[in-house]
């Protein structure tokens, strides 16, 4: 049985005159009343006795809070309010309100957009290994309920690159996939960190990546911060991790001062944190970049957070973790890294008559 009753809406959070409402008993005690506008049904669900509440002024509008709904559909009539469609929870279209009110409208439209995005947007996780043995396991128990939250309608990856690795680390990641669907295993040759990441980078993109993550396979990160990033996806074309207190010794924060002040005096741009590991890209802004790196250089990662910074594309650097290495030993100890550098400094010269 349904009851049409006119104007009911009308005191209550913007609705105006000529609106109808329908009270139509469902089971037992519970209501539900549909106010109709424009070809839009909004649900509201709950027991009779608090709508009655509400309507007489005893109970606030704001009290109705989680029990909006929308059909949608041309066939919507007004003398008994029916309509076809689809139906979508939590979001209201046109100009009508739910009883609860604009600001509490809006807040269910934003997070039933931020939700539908995050299981479409389709994002590849990066992560390069090199005898890893001792944490690969762990790093991917870290992140695969990541990439499982992002899922892109199945689309999306946990790519890890073994780089030739002599243990057993590419073994291991073959062995984690086999009950993993969207973890991907890739192996190579030896070419070091920044050959990798950028051999990642364009297999994502080539794949049809919507966003690119990277971090690294050594447990220094965390993936319960990754929503930091992934938050600001839309206003920003990258968000970076910025190591404020980076708990990986004492010889790696001097390294990080040192690049920091050799990119100033080469390139005359102050960058908070230019080779963190935790780093969120979109597609477009990676794909302008990533072929004007040198192939197999050493500080990719470096490098193009310079031509972000220098481009002015939109950047933000969010305080992140960095535990020390959870296992296993670095690949990169100090006399290396003094090789890079210089190395690096070559080419960060060479480069900068050509930005």
């Amino acid at each position: 049985m349904e009851l049409i009753i006119p104007f009911l809406c009308c005191p209550f959070s913007g609705w105006d005159a000529g609106m109808i409402c329908v009270c139509a008993q469902q089971s037992g005690r519970d209501q539900q009343i549909c106010c109709f506008r424009g070809g839009f049904q909004v649900f509201l669900t709950g027991n009779l006795l608090r709508f009655i509440s509400m309507w007489t002024g005893t109970v606030k509008p704001e009290s109705t809070a989680g029990f909006c709904e929308i059909k949608t559909g041309s066939a919507a009539k007004a003398h008994y309010g029916k309509a076809s469609g689809s139906r979508m929870t939590g979001q209201i279209r046109g100009q009508g309100q739910c009883l609860a009110g604009e600001e509490h409208t809006g807040t269910l439209m934003r997070q039933k957009e931020e939700k539908m995005n995050q299981n479409t947007d389709i994002l590849y996780i990066v992560i390069p290994a090199y005898n890893e043995e001792e944490n690969i396991n762990q790093v991917i128990d870290d992140w695969y309920p990541v990439i499982e939250k992002h899922s892109g309608g199945g689309k999306s990856r946990l790519v890890i690159i073994d780089d030739g690795s002599k243990d057993q680390t590419y073994h291991m990641i073959r062995e984690s996939a086999k009950d993993k669907p969207l973890l991907l295993p890739l192996t190579k040759g030896n070419e070091g960190h920044g050959a990798t990441v950028l051999f990642g980078y364009q297999y994502a993109l080539d794949a049809g990546a919507e966003y690119i993550f990277q971090t690294d396979s050594d447990g220094q990160t965390l993936p319960e911060e990754f929503s930091r990033l992934w938050s600001r996806r839309k206003k920003y074309d990258v968000v970076m991790g910025h190591r404020k207190n980076r708990e990986d010794g004492f010889s790696r924060v001097i390294v990080t001062k040192v690049l920091k002040f050799v990119l100033w005096i080469v390139f005359g741009l102050k960058i908070t944190d230019a080779n963190t590991p935790y780093r969120l890209m979109k597609r477009e802004v990676l794909k302008k970049y990533i072929v004007k790196v040198p192939e197999k250089f050493n500080l990719s990662n470096v490098l193009l957070t310079v031509f972000f910074v220098n481009g002015k594309e939109k950047i933000a650097f969010v305080p992140i973790t960095f535990r020390p290495r959870q296992g296993g030993v670095n690949s990169i100890n100090i006399p290396k890294i003094i090789k890079i550098g210089i190395q690096a400094l070559k080419d960060f010269a060479a480069l900068r008559k050509v930005m």
